[in-house]
């Protein structure tokens, strides 16, 4: 599982999702709230299965290469 702030890129490439936590960078007590509701939830397996499905959906070799394609081909 993922715990990142909600800044830049970052939101682009993590959804805040079953699997991550996005929190606000201004507000370092959310940073801790999520740390400790990530250490509490007895359900971190499911939650790191969840993440790496959409990582190898979504990072897969294929869809890379499908949108570098889609990409070139367009200009």
């Amino acid at each position: 599982p993922i715990i990142a702030y909600n800044v830049g890129g970052i939101p682009e490439l993590i959804r805040d999702t079953e699997s991550t936590f996005l929190v606000n960078s201004c507000k370092p007590n959310a940073l801790a709230k999520a740390i400790i509701e990530l250490h509490d939830n007895i359900n971190r397996g499911t939650l790191y299965s969840n993440l790496r499905s959409v990582v190898e959906k979504r990072f897969s070799i294929k869809t890379i290469v499908d949108s570098l394609m889609d990409l070139y081909q367009a200009k």
